[in-house]
């Protein structure tokens, strides 16, 4: 089950919104894919918030490995931070 279908209804409709409206990078990444979009989106606002960047400023990481492997946006972030030596 994709990340986005765990979280409770109005995290979901809140992360919709967001992804419509600042999404369209990660939407773009994602394939079209609205649910990895989300799960793109979601690591992405955490890792500005945590060391000011985008996850498209990382060192190349395998966020779909991360995605299908049903880690959080949390996880995989650590894992991308880990990887570019952070």
């Amino acid at each position: 089950m994709p990340w986005t279908e765990t979280l409770p209804r109005d995290k979901r409709d809140k992360l919709a919104a967001a992804l419509a409206e600042h999404g369209s990078e990660h939407v773009a990444y994602a394939g079209g894919d609205e649910n990895y979009a989300g799960f793109l989106l979601a690591a992405d606002v955490i890792c500005r918030k945590q060391i000011g960047v985008s996850i498209f400023d990382l060192a190349d990481y395998c966020w779909t490995d991360a995605y299908h492997d049903d880690m959080t946006p949390g996880d995989a972030l650590r894992g991308a931070l880990a990887a570019d030596g952070f």
